[in-house]
């Protein structure tokens, strides 16, 4: 299971905060949270602190988000939560 929390910035950043594992079906309701932000001109960043798995559709999908935000001219925001 994955939980899927929207956070929005005074400066209108959407940090989409997910906890669970990012598998199966789950990847596939990132990519319409993601398409969501990214569709209304948002800026977007992920924060992966609580994510515990990540299958090979997940990292995929992680990685062609960076593609899309680096084409569109835009930096994709991954945390970790280490800077905490």
């Amino acid at each position: 299971m994955l939980r899927i929390s929207r956070i929005e910035s005074s400066s209108g950043e959407v940090v989409l905060r997910l906890e669970g594992s990012l598998i199966g079906p789950w990847v596939d309701e990132l990519r319409r949270s993601c398409a969501a932000v990214c569709n209304n001109g948002r800026q977007l960043s992920l924060d992966l602190t609580e994510v515990l798995f990540a299958d090979s559709k997940g990292l995929a999908l992680l990685r062609t988000l960076r593609e899309i935000q680096r084409w569109i001219g835009r930096l994709l925001t991954v945390s970790d939560g280490a800077a905490k």
